[in-house]
């Protein structure tokens, strides 16, 4: 039962971990088999986002548990 409250959490977190102006250019985010999957409307953000061990690390230090493993960007 924590495991669909975290995702929650982590999703809601997004925003204010990455600030107002990536989270302007996200459309949706949901979480399959701890990937999380983002779906952003820049395809220069899409290409160029580096760092996403760094953005995994950084949400589930946020919301405290180990919720995904990966981010794939759409």
């Amino acid at each position: 039962m924590e495991s669909p409250l975290n995702e929650r959490r982590l999703i809601s977190s997004w925003a204010e971990v990455l600030g107002p102006t990536i989270a302007s250019y996200t459309r949706e985010l949901y979480i399959k088999n701890q990937v999380l999957y983002v779906h952003l409307t820049s395809a220069a953000l899409r290409q160029d986002y580096d760092g996403r061990d760094l953005l995994v690390r950084n949400l589930n230090r946020h919301v405290g548990a180990q919720v995904i493993t990966n981010i794939i960007f759409r």
